[in-house]
C-alpha cells in the first residue's frame, strides 16, 4: 500500500527507490503505476517486478512500443500466459521481432497447441513477414494456426514454410 501513497503524492524518486527494492507489486499497485504514466517508473517496474494481467492490459492500452518490447524481452512468461494476446496485433511491426524472439525462446511450450495457437496467430496477423519467417524456419505452426496462415499468409511465407517443414502446396 505504500506505493499507492507514493503515486498519489507524485514522489518520483521514492517510487523508483521502492521499485528498486521490490520483486512484485500487489493489489493493483502495478496498474496504478502504469496509469500514472511515467515512462521511467514503468520501465523500472518492468525490469524489477512481476506485472500481473491487469497491468499488462494497462500497459497495452498505454501503447508505448518501447515499454511493450521491453516487457516482451524481460518478462516473456507474462505474455506467454497473457489472456488477450490479440490486443498486441495492432502494434504489428513495432513489436513483431521482440514477439517472435519471445516465442522462439519458449520452444519448450511448442507442444501445447492450446497455448501456442493464439500466440502464433497473433504473430501471423502482425504482418511482419520477416519476423514470421524467422519464426517458422525454427518452429512448426499448430494445425489451427496453420489454417490462419493459409488464409492470411503470402506466397513467399508459404514457400519458406513448405521448404522447411516439407509441406506440399
Amino acid at each position: 500500500m505504500k506505493l499507492f501513497e507514493l503515486i498519489k503524492a507524485g514522489k518520483h524518486t521514492a517510487i523508483i527507490e521502492y521499485l528498486t527494492n521490490s520483486e512484485t507489486l500487489m493489489g493493483g499497485e502495478d496498474v496504478a503505476l502504469v496509469q500514472r504514466g511515467n515512462h521511467e517508473e514503468i520501465m523500472m517496474a518492468i525490469a524489477r517486478t512481476l506485472l500481473w494481467p491487469d497491468a499488462l492490459d494497462a500497459l497495452v492500452e498505454r501503447g508505448n512500443l518501447n515499454e511493450i518490447r521491453f516487457m516482451l524481452v524481460t518478462s516473456p512468461n507474462a505474455f506467454i500466459s497473457y489472456h488477450d494476446v490479440e490486443k498486441l496485433i495492432p502494434f504489428g511491426r513495432g513489436i513483431a521481432n521482440a514477439y517472435a524472439d519471445m516465442l522462439l525462446a519458449h520452444t519448450d511450450i511448442q507442444k501445447f497447441d492450446e497455448v501456442m495457437t493464439p500466440l502464433q496467430v497473433a504473430l501471423i496477423r502482425m504482418g511482419d513477414h520477416r519476423a514470421l519467417r524467422r519464426y517458422i524456419c525454427k518452429c512448426k505452426l499448430t494445425p489451427k494456426a496453420y489454417k490462419v496462415f493459409q488464409r492470411e499468409g503470402i506466397p513467399e511465407d508459404f514457400l519458406v514454410y513448405s521448404l522447411v517443414h516439407s509441406v506440399e502446396g
